[in-house]
């Protein structure tokens, strides 16, 4: 980057795991004179129907039969390989070589070669897919570390997707993905709800730290940001979205986006000095609606 990371920025990215992955698919034929079975060969092996396989060897990964689509004929395996055999399988010269080395692990798992018999080398047989080598993500997914969250008591400062979550050089550039998800770290959804995340951070709080956090706990501690519908908002009587047009909420009554920082300050200082009214009166401090609604009567949380 140029200009260069902040430092805690840097960091945030360190702690979190980050590893190689791919993914290959085989679709063998049974036709072959060598393979011999009117059933795909890993049926005939095992003398049943097969779950998956986990082999021995440099591939050592998961492969488990693929034909997901009704009136599938072809007998496709799918491998998935991660960690410290996709690094080593990376090193080799080329895709065939992999997809060699892939048969000669599954041939180990049986007597005779029952993989190797029923492939024949084509392009048109196989297909990788190789994470670690493509230039935009040189991996497949995070991971969580002993230092991806480090239990100093603190959640900001202990949890590296936190920090990575924080918007840097004045809430202009933000980071999102899989690796920044609390819960769902490592899959598509994770990275789906997290682009979520940074969206609303960007188009609904005019890029500002409230709407890059996601835990409520954290919105609350914080003064600028208050917890509604599920969300952290900016707790201004009016705010300024990415369009730099004013964005109203439940206590807002600008009606133009000339309004002057120093009145935004004002409304903001007075919602303050209201809700810690509030606290010390046993009044909810979510807002003045309830306020404005415990003034009749016997205040209620």
């Amino acid at each position: 980057f140029s200009p260069e990371l902040p430092d805690i920025t840097k960091q945030a990215i360190a702690d979190i795991g980050f590893d190689q992955g791919l993914k290959a698919a085989l679709k063998f034929d049974r036709d072959l004179p060598a393979c011999g079975t009117s059933d795909p060969w890993w049926v005939n092996a095992v003398g049943g129907d097969v779950a998956y396989m986990i082999t021995n060897g440099m591939s050592g990964g998961w492969a488990w039969p693929a034909d997901y689509k009704d009136g599938s004929t072809d007998d496709v395996l799918m491998t998935f390989i991660m960690g410290d055999n996709a690094r080593e399988l990376s090193t080799l010269s080329s895709d065939e070589d992999v997809i060699l080395q892939i048969l000669s692990d599954l041939d180990d798992m049986f007597d005779g070669t029952p993989a190797s018999d029923c492939f024949t080398l084509d392009s048109d047989n196989y297909s990788i897919q190789n994470w670690g080598k493509a230039p935009y993500t040189r991996g497949a997914y995070s991971f969580q570390t002993p230092t991806t969250v480090d239990d100093d008591g603190k959640f900001d400062t202990g949890n590296a997707r936190a920090r990575l979550q924080r918007p840097i050089y004045d809430d202009r550039i933000f980071f999102a993905g899989e690796g920044l998800s609390f819960d769902m770290g490592g899959s598509v959804p994770g990275a789906v709800f997290d682009g979520e995340r940074v969206g609303n951070a960007v188009t609904t709080s005019g890029g500002s730290e409230c709407g890059s956090i996601d835990w409520s706990k954290d919105c609350r501690g914080n003064d600028l940001c208050r917890w509604q519908g599920g969300k952290c908002v900016d707790n201004l009587s009016g705010r300024r979205n990415a369009m730099g047009s004013v964005v109203e909420n439940e206590t807002s009554q600008l009606s133009s986006k000339e309004s002057k920082p120093n009145n935004l300050r004002a409304r903001q200082n007075t919602e303050r000095k209201m809700e810690r009214g509030g606290k010390n009166r046993g009044i909810d401090t979510r807002g003045r609606d309830m306020h404005n609604a415990a003034k009749g009567g016997k205040a209620q949380r």
